[in-house]
């Protein structure tokens, strides 16, 4: 299991407690949201139509806000990435690659896991769905794609091979924001075309008429950056036999109308663009300070990356821009051991088995003093 590092400041044990009551209630709404989404979120296969999830498009705008950071962001599709270690993945690369048709800059992600046929392409491009249910996933609500795509641009487009009981298919399918608002659409349409490849060649899957089948082609030539078969199909060369590709375009700018996701300054990373103004106006002493690991996460990629998962990978890499990313295990360069018992008041009956031990350390090496320590609780065991 590659559990992500979910860091944060914790002064006291109490502190603590209080954060995971608030947890707990916050999986207990996210469940009953899931639920309910899960009824919005149908699809549908009547011939003559183009199948789609019903929710308004404004539903996928305002979904995505629950992501307040490009970073978290670009995490749930890396997190979505890693699952696939438990299907043979070795690599996620995220890159920088360009529209043909308008030379615009887009966001790229591309692993070799096990990829989806056309019914897990189909759950995936829909809201609230999971077929997650291990623990040996990070995901769990199947929400994470559509908020953290939408997050970074308007439009996503998804390509993927797969093999399953013997049937090799690849897919495509376009959830398009800019699509849906040019288009007046009431509804959520995310036109989607799949292929049988079993025999070396592409012969089309139908679930509906041929008709439907060749709707979808034209509306996804139509709005994505590839604008003909030929070119869409080109897509699949680098993925393989099996794996996905995402390719996010139209990213969002700021509001000084310059993209959010910089990837000039530096040819091997994507920093934030605010964040890296913001850095460029402090003094010597304060620029020193903040290039540490701990500061650079908030505006580098690849440092962000690299300390994210608790654990280091055996078989598996992240590659950024070229270049893999070398893990920055945190509990490694914390000092000040402290190890604090918390008895979680659950029940009498279970309270001994529900015993922790929790791990903290204080202030990084390498790091000036802060004026006030503070503990960092990065995580916790059973008691055995």
């Amino acid at each position: 299991m590659h559990t992500r590092c979910r860091y944060g400041l914790r002064s006291s044990v109490g502190e603590y407690k209080i954060a995971e009551e608030a947890h707990i209630k916050a999986i207990q709404i996210d469940e009953k949201s899931v639920e309910a989404c899960g009824h919005l979120a149908q699809f549908s296969f009547v011939a003559g139509e183009l199948e789609h999830a019903r929710v308004h498009p404004k539903f996928l705008h305002s979904n995505a806000t629950s992501h307040k950071w490009a970073f978290g962001a670009i995490a749930e599709l890396l997190d979505n990435a890693v699952d696939e270690v438990n299907n043979g993945a070795t690599f996620v690369k995220v890159d920088r690659v360009y529209s043909k048709i308008d030379n615009s800059p887009s966001l790229l992600f591309l692993d070799d896991g096990g990829g989806m046929d056309p019914d897990g392409m189909r759950k995936c491009m829909s809201l609230c769905y999971s077929t997650k249910k291990t623990n040996n996933t990070i995901g769990q609500y199947g929400n994470g794609f559509k908020t953290s795509t939408m997050q970074l641009g308007a439009d996503v487009i998804v390509f993927s091979r797969a093999c399953r009981n013997g049937r090799a298919t690849q897919s495509v399918g376009l959830l398009s924001y800019t699509f849906l608002r040019k288009t007046g659409q009431d509804d959520v349409i995310v036109p989607m075309i799949d292929f049988d490849i079993s025999k070396h060649w592409s012969e089309p899957i139908l679930y509906g008429t041929q008709e439907d089948w060749s709707t979808n082609l034209k509306t996804i030539l139509e709005w994505s950056p590839f604008n003909s078969k030929d070119d869409l199909i080109q897509q699949f060369e680098d993925i393989g036999p099996h794996g996905k590709k995402i390719v996010i375009y139209n990213l969002w700018l700021n509001d000084e109308g310059v993209y959010e996701l910089n990837f000039d300054e530096d040819d091997e990373d994507i920093k934030l663009i605010d964040e890296t103004a913001h850095l460029s106006k402090l003094s010597r002493k304060a620029a020193d300070k903040q290039s540490h690991i701990s500061y650079r996460l908030l505006h580098s990629l690849r440092a962000y990356a690299s300390m994210l998962y608790l654990r280091k990978f055996k078989n598996f890499k992240i590659i950024l821009r070229g270049k893999p990313v070398e893990q920055y295990i945190i509990s490694d360069d914390l000092k000040y051991p402290e190890v604090v018992i918390y008895k979680p008041q659950v029940s009498s009956t279970k309270q001994d088995r529900l015993e922790m031990i929790i791990d903290t350390w204080i202030q990084l090496q390498d790091v000036p003093s802060p004026s006030k320590i503070e503990k960092l609780i990065i995580g916790w065991r059973p008691k055995i």
